[in-house]
């Protein structure tokens, strides 16, 4: 799977892409969108909202910092689309449920993230055991009663949080729409390819932000020095 294969209407290095499609644009290759949506079978789009708004579904023993970031992710998709997807917490024993899904979890933490994983028998080697890593991808038959899910796992729970904003970013929505009141990228419909994406570890380990109004208080001598201390390198 490449690092990008769904879209938004900037790339990861800031081009921009100009399509006639009402979908969202593949990312990650040199061909045109024209070309490689021309090439893609209709079975292999995933609608995220395609009239509706595909539910988000996660287990309830997920990390509350995803559930945080799951409510995020919900959003922001309406923010593109003008549709909220339903979020909801389910179990692997679902009975049943939407045809289409987007299956959010966090391996070997969410239950139904593993249920997932056993029932497709989806190949999760490229991310277990790694650091803030994460995986995306279609699915078929997932859980009783889906038809079909795009499925994000992370392999630790920062790897699923990083997940959900790296696609709200391809998306169309960027991390500065709040802050600096970047514009968001509008669309009535949102399409992933069932071929999904893929994330390794990062390369810096621990990732932060540090905003400029808030340097001061790091220059109060004892109460900087305690905490630059449990800092780690």
């Amino acid at each position: 799977m490449s690092r990008y294969n769904f879209a938004s209407g900037l790339d990861h290095k800031g081009r921009e892409f100009s399509t006639a499609h009402p979908v969202i644009p593949l990312l990650g290759t040199d061909a045109s969108v024209e070309d490689k949506l021309r090439a893609s079978e209709p079975q292999l789009l995933l609608p995220m909202v395609n009239g509706q708004a595909a539910p988000v579904l996660l287990s309830a023993d997920e990390w509350p910092g995803v559930q945080r970031a799951a409510t995020d992710f919900a959003s922001d998709i309406q923010q593109v689309t003008g549709l909220k997807p339903p979020l909801s917490n389910v179990t692997s024993s679902l009975t049943s449920g939407p045809s289409t899904a987007i299956i959010v979890g966090t391996l070997g933490k969410s239950s139904l993230i593993n249920e997932v994983v056993n029932r497709t028998k989806l190949d999760v080697s490229s991310i277990q055991g790694q650091w803030e890593a994460f995986m995306a991808t279609g699915v078929s038959d997932p859980l009783p009663g889906v038809k079909s899910a795009y499925v994000i796992i992370g392999a630790d729970k920062r790897g699923t949080i990083f997940a959900l904003y790296d696609h709200s970013e391809q998306f169309g929505v960027s991390p500065w729409y709040w802050w600096a009141d970047v514009p968001t990228t509008k669309s009535s419909e949102l399409f992933v390819t069932s071929s999904g994406c893929s994330h390794g570890s990062s390369t810096v380990q621990y990732r932060a932000i540090f905003l400029n109004d808030e340097q001061p208080p790091y220059k109060i001598g004892l109460w900087k020095g305690s905490l630059m201390a449990r800092v780690r390198p």
